[in-house]
């Protein structure tokens, strides 16, 4: 039978909203800027509780966690996942981290390597060139900037798909995939 539990902890000085799903070695999935943990919940969660202690959660100044009153990094977003496993009692984990995070991931290794069993990192920026994007600068502007989202929908679909993608004025001949 496959345990499944959520809550809020205090992690880092912020108050993160966890859930933790199925039974065996843990693994923390870390999602991308502005988005919550619900969007593990369609497809993931059920496939990798299936063998894995799945831990989700929203990071701070996202979802059901707080609001953070001052600014920060994305070190001190690793600094978070490292709270959040010390509050659930877990010393080690798998962690994979989707778009910005990944980039928390990559900090969590550094900072943390010795809570690591394995690092799986998906769409996020590790040369040279996304060196230069600060997610967290564009993450302020867009809570402070923009009310409706709107601006924050463009944002990521110019950074999720290539220029040549998004140029290509081609009919799409596949309905179902377009």
């Amino acid at each position: 039978m496959s345990m499944s539990r959520s809550g809020i902890v205090q992690a880092n000085g912020q108050e993160l909203y966890f859930e933790v799903h199925g039974e065996g070695p843990p693994l923390v999935l870390v999602m991308g800027i502005g988005y919550d943990a619900t969007l593990w919940t369609l497809a993931q969660v059920p496939a990798l509780s299936q063998r894995f202690q799945v831990v989700i959660f929203d990071n701070r100044d996202v979802g059901r966690s707080s609001k953070a009153a001052a600014l920060y990094t994305i070190a001190d977003m690793a600094d978070d996942v490292a709270a959040l496993m010390d509050a659930l009692a877990i010393t080690r984990a798998h962690l994979l981290g989707l778009s910005m995070g990944g980039m928390i991931a990559q900090e969590f290794a550094l900072r943390h390597a010795d809570r690591l069993q394995r690092l799986v990192l998906s769409g996020c920026g590790a040369a040279p060139a996304r060196v230069a994007f600060d997610p967290i600068r564009t993450w302020n502007w867009v809570k402070a900037n923009d009310k409706s989202g709107e601006v924050f929908a463009c944002q990521q679909f110019t950074w999720l798909f290539s220029t040549a993608f998004l140029r290509n004025k081609r009919p799409c001949n596949r309905p179902s995939v377009c």
